[in-house]
């Protein structure tokens, strides 16, 4: 037994092996490339081949408006229009009546006409012709045409001494405020987010679509659909668009892309390194 245990020592010291595995820390290193993306192998170009493929993608994104718009209600009422001519007067509808400074101008609901002026046979006076109950409204928003009840004004293009219009009741119900509204900006903002957001979609689609597979957009992106659910100046907090497009991308191999970028490399580091992706 005790050559034998001798002579199993002996072995052991002398014949015995054992595998080693030796671990290193990874490596940073930073070189910037040109590689060429291409449907065919260019010889002499460090070329990563490609296939053409239209990839169409959508979204619907959002965000906050940061426009404002004056919004209110316009001002109505009615009036007398009067006749101091010989001949009747015929308005269209849309026809306006303006106040005294000419700044506050309100349109004719329905055309009307006013008969000329006639005499009074008992007294011998002229009485002027007339149109009652003629409902007015501003031609704007805002407070400011709100008038008094005996306010006078002048008509369409006519003289005063021709014709002119009293207020029979008050013209009331004008307001204004400013609110939060849409603008051109916000619209153009949304817009760019948005399609930024499908030109991503679309490489995340092709590596989903095809493991092992990624893209790069070639061309600008096609808009198939570009709805806004608010127009510029609408009253709102918040826009959203509903964005759907396509693209032209060149889809190539991660793989491919991995072995020609150690290509490029291989002869920069050291001798014996060894290069592996990222996620091995």
């Amino acid at each position: 037994v005790p050559v034998l245990l001798l002579a199993g020592i002996a072995a052991y010291l002398f014949f015995g092996s054992a595998n080693i595995i030796l671990h290193f820390s990874p490596q940073k290193f930073t070189q910037t490339l040109n590689i060429t993306i291409a449907t065919s192998d260019r010889p002499g170009i460090p070329t990563l081949v490609a296939t053409p493929q239209k990839i169409s993608s959508a979204t619907k994104e959002s965000l906050a408006t940061t426009g404002q718009a004056t919004v209110g209600d316009k001002a109505t009422g009615k009036v007398a229009i009067y006749n101091r001519s010989t001949a009747p007067i015929v308005l269209k509808a849309g026809s306006t009546i303006a106040s005294e400074n000419g700044k506050s101008i309100y349109s004719l609901a329905e055309a009307i006409t006013i008969a000329s002026k006639s005499a009074d046979l008992l007294s011998g006076s002229e009485v002027f012709g007339k149109a009652t109950g003629v409902s007015v409204t501003s031609t704007k928003i805002g407070a400011e045409y709100n008038m008094s009840k005996d306010t006078t004004f002048s008509v369409d293009d006519f003289s005063k001494t021709i014709s002119y219009a009293v207020a029979e009741t008050e013209i009331s119900g004008g307001t204004s405020r400013t609110v939060n509204a849409v603008s051109k900006v916000d619209q153009d903002k949304l817009l760019a987010q948005a399609t930024e957001k499908i030109k991503q979609t679309t490489d995340s689609k092709t590596a989903s679509d095809s493991p092992g597979k990624r893209s790069v957009p070639v061309s600008d992106i096609q808009y198939t659909k570009k709805v806004f659910d608010k127009n510029v100046g609408e009253e709102s907090t918040s826009v959203a668009l509903d964005l759907e497009g396509s693209l032209e991308t060149f889809v190539y191999s991660e793989t491919d892309l991995f072995n020609l970028v150690a290509q490029e490399i291989k002869s920069k580091l050291p001798a014996a390194t060894l290069i592996q992706p990222a996620s091995t």
